[in-house]
């Protein structure tokens, strides 16, 4: 580091004027920006350039010693000085959606960081940080390079959240030791097998385990007690394991291409996400009042489930490409749906209950040969009017509403 502390102070300001970054300002509780004085800059506790177009951050950044927060996500960044290993306050650093390709190795001097994140980067690996970033809480690193997570146990032993979703990884991380972790993303891998040691993950809560190619579960997953929600959908498993229904906390539950598993009726489930099966029925929940939301797509099923008349509490409904004929006269009593999805070839008509429903977040609509009311019509362009917010999309017969 240089001793010449107007030249560093000169430095920062000069790549700041540069890169057309404002001067430090707060917008909305929130600071944006770097400032334009040695005493302000020391003083900084937030460098918030998000957005900004930047292809690297300067060597200069660690005179900042207050930084507690660096968010430089789709900044375009490619390299991260080594430097920023100084910075002994930093505990959130936010790198998404830039170009970087490696981190420096001094990140491991970071004592105090607790979040991590570098989803849609380039990475292909993380440099070995053995017992270095003891505070470390959350690392993202969604949609990377990287088919091999060989550090990641001993260097992260705190973590509680680990997502390494869309990369290149062919086997199951070693993370045995991660006792603290409740949130495992690694969806959209190549992964084909769950390791024996699962069970030794006790905190775990959420598992994301969608788009690889497993084909069984070690019998040790059923001691994951403290699982709350599992995504399981497009992998290569000819059955569920009847032990999923038994999990004593699993809420959410997702699952494609196999049958339903034996006992699903003694599930207890607020998030229910059933694809591309060939299932005709869909048994009556345990306690069906505690659904929220439930995905229906690709299945063999011609009628809505008569038990879901009593979900009462149902908030997103989404029924799509079954061979469902037509929506039940109850489907207008759902006065917490706040989304609905439909697309149906076999759908001519709707009862006219449906404009009870008060939507506030999305409605889709695609049924080629179904033909609105015009008291249906109205209802759609209402609720634009009534919320400006709300997505709407509808194809069918004759009205288009975009």
């Amino acid at each position: 580091m240089t001793n010449n502390k107007l030249q560093w102070k000169d430095i920062l300001i000069k790549w700041a004027d540069k890169n057309c970054i404002p001067e430090l300002t707060t917008r909305n509780g929130e600071s944006i920006g770097i400032a334009r004085n040695a005493e302000a800059l020391i003083a900084q506790t937030e460098l918030n350039l998000s957005h900004i177009k930047l292809d690297y951050l300067p060597f200069e950044i660690c005179y900042m010693q207050n930084l507690e927060l660096i968010n430089i996500e789709f900044c375009g960044v490619k390299k991260l000085p080594n430097s920023i290993g100084s910075l002994g306050k930093l505990s959130s650093l936010l790198c998404g959606y830039n170009r970087l390709r490696k981190l420096p190795r001094s990140i491991g001097k970071l004592k105090n960081l607790e979040i991590l994140e570098l989803q849609n980067n380039y990475l292909s690996y993380l440099p070995r940080l053995a017992g270095k970033l003891v505070s470390l809480k959350k690392l993202c690193l969604y949609a990377n390079n990287i088919k091999i997570l060989s550090s990641i146990e001993s260097g992260y032993g705190n973590l509680e959240f680990l997502d390494c979703s869309m990369n290149n990884l062919t086997t199951f991380p070693e993370i045995s030791k991660l006792g603290n972790l409740e949130e495992l993303r690694l969806g959209m891998n190549k992964i084909e097998e769950i390791p024996d040691f699962i069970d030794e993950l006790h905190n775990l809560k959420v598992l994301v385990m969608q788009g690889n190619m497993i084909s069984k579960f070690p019998s040790s997953m059923r001691l994951l007690t403290k699982l709350e929600a599992l995504y399981l959908s497009q992998n290569n498993l000819e059955t569920m394991p009847d032990w999923i229904c038994s999990l004593p906390k699993l809420s959410t539950f997702c699952m494609s291409s196999t049958p339903l598993p034996n006992n699903f009726e003694k599930m207890s489930l607020a998030e229910l996400y059933v694809y591309e099966t060939n299932i005709e029925v869909l048994p009556k929940l345990k306690n069906h009042l505690k659904l929220k939301y439930l995905n229906l797509t690709r299945t063999k099923i011609s009628e809505i489930p008569y038990w879901l008349e009593g979900a009462k509490n149902l908030e997103s409904l989404a029924i799509q490409q079954n061979e469902v004929k037509k929506l039940p006269s109850w489907i207008g009593n759902f006065d917490k749906l706040s989304t609905l999805f439909l697309d149906e070839k076999a759908i001519e008509r709707l009862p006219e209950s449906i404009s009870n429903i008060n939507l506030t977040k999305n409605l889709a609509i695609r049924c080629p040969n179904l033909v609105l009311s015009n008291m249906q019509i109205s209802w759609i362009e209402e609720l634009k009017q009534a919320n400006n917010d709300i997505f709407i999309q509808v194809e069918c017969k004759n009205f288009t509403y975009e």
